[in-house]
């Protein structure tokens, strides 16, 4: 089966899906799975789906390994077939941009699909945690909580930039001129001489003269 990848997908998302479908190829597998998917989300880097596995003292490596021996993951003989997309995965994207919208979210991000994945009963996430005595009911919610706070935190804008908006509303005459970049990243060396923090040059009146006859030329000579 051929699938279209929805424009409700953000584009890490669709990446994402596109790479399964490669994993599945470079495995020799008959049909992509949700367990590709699965695959591909464990090694995005993907830092609150990362810390949330660090938070229960887990790597993703360890899970990475648990899954691929859990969805016989291993490389197969070569075939001819064309490799698509299988009703397991089409149903993950269903569930991912159903939850989006309970959510309330206007795309479906890599973090959508792994908490369908997540909260899959006698999936592979739910063997995992609870082969190591952990309610997989527990990790679901707090994976929800975590991706709340993190989408929240983003839709939100920092209060510094708040600040800084109501800063400018001011009128520009009430507000203090900027320095030049001269100023700001170079040495007025008048000021210094004016106030004698600039030691004397000895025997250099050769040199300053002519320094000083070339900065004052007006036509650039170039001798051949």
């Amino acid at each position: 089966m051929s699938m279209d990848i929805s424009p409700n997908f953000s584009p890490k998302a669709q990446q994402l899906i596109a790479r399964s479908k490669v994993v599945a190829a470079s495995l020799n597998h008959d049909s992509v799975d949700s367990a590709h998917m699965l695959l591909v989300i464990l090694n995005s880097q993907n830092y609150l789906i990362e810390d949330f596995i660090n938070s229960f003292g887990f790597q993703n490596q360890e899970v990475t390994s648990f899954v691929i021996a859990f969805c016989n993951l291993e490389k197969r003989p070569k075939h001819s077939n064309p490799v698509n997309f299988n009703e397991n995965f089409n149903t993950l994207l269903d569930a991912a941009f159903v939850f989006s919208k309970e959510l309330k979210d206007s795309y479906v991000d890599v973090e959508h699909l792994f908490f369908c994945l997540l909260n899959a009963l006698n999936g592979v996430l739910f063997s995992f945690f609870k082969s190591h005595d952990l309610d997989p009911q527990m990790v679901v919610e707090t994976f929800l909580i975590l991706m709340k706070a993190d989408f929240s935190l983003a839709k939100e804008e920092p209060p510094k930039l708040q600040s800084q908006k109501k800063q400018n509303l001011k009128p520009l005459a009430n507000q203090p001129q900027k320095e030049s970049s001269l100023e700001s990243f170079g040495v007025n060396l008048n000021h210094l001489c004016k106030h004698k923090k600039i030691g004397e040059i000895i025997g250099k009146e050769q040199e300053i003269d002519r320094a000083c006859e070339i900065l004052c030329r007006k036509i650039k000579i170039t001798l051949y």
